[in-house]
């Protein structure tokens, strides 16, 4: 398991642990999704389609269906903590290019460092801004935790946010996992709190495609809004 999520402040889990317990009982599948982070999916899912190159491998658990449900994941995460623009694209270009350098389906340690590097050198040659941070988030997503958050730490020793940036990737990569069947998530090595409160709405995702999901919640807010009217 994880040590403590070593974060700026103001993103510390102040929670009692009984109080993440209630809400993980509580927890829906309807989570609302704030119109800025739909927003913000459909830039980078768009991006993603018409600019990033996947290897074939002849399966479909980690193709562009499963980085745009890791996409939006990362939003929703990183929207819950309120991080700042450039964090949250820095997630946003790792969910998009973090499984296009697969060889296999199966155990492929090292398809994250060959995606990063993918990502460098496309941002070499286009007008996307590169990100260190999303290059080491990336590279090491397929990698054990302890030993890729030192590598980090000592990469970029003054930055406030990679390290957090790294737990919330890894998490939102990894509530994607239902798609492999029973047992694939284990929620006891999820990091972050946030993403703990999100697991149900993972698989409702993973069952109904985000856009399906986006609909669902447009219409919810339509049938409020009738509701409303005929009270008046």
């Amino acid at each position: 398991m994880s040590q403590a999520v070593q974060v700026p402040p103001e993103f510390q889990e102040t929670e009692e642990m009984e109080e993440w317990e209630k809400k993980l009982e509580n927890q829906r599948e309807d989570i609302l999704i704030p119109q800025g982070v739909i927003s913000d999916y459909f830039r980078w899912k768009t991006f993603m389609e018409d600019e990033v190159e996947f290897w074939e491998v002849g399966g479909t658990w980690h193709t562009k269906p499963h980085c745009a449900r890791v996409l939006l994941l990362s939003l929703l995460i990183g929207n819950e903590y309120h991080l700042p623009k450039k964090e949250i694209n820095a997630l946003a270009m790792a969910s998009v290019f973090h499984d296009s350098r697969r060889k296999t389906e199966w155990y492929d340690v090292s398809h994250g460092q060959r995606a990063a590097d993918y990502y460098r050198e496309y941002c070499g040659t286009h007008p996307l801004p590169f990100d260190e941070r999303t290059y080491l988030v990336m590279a090491g997503h397929d990698r054990k935790d302890e030993e890729w958050e030192a590598k980090i730490r000592e990469e970029l020793p003054d930055d406030r946010y990679v390290v957090f940036l790294y737990r919330i990737f890894k998490d939102a990569d990894a509530l994607d996992r239902f798609r492999l069947g029973k047992g694939g998530l284990d929620v006891n090595y999820i990091r972050t709190l946030k993403a703990k409160t999100m697991v149900l709405f993972a698989k409702h995702i993973w069952l109904a495609t985000p856009e399906k999901v986006f609909e669902e919640q447009a219409d919810r807010r339509r049938d409020r809004r009738r509701r409303a009217r005929a009270v008046k």
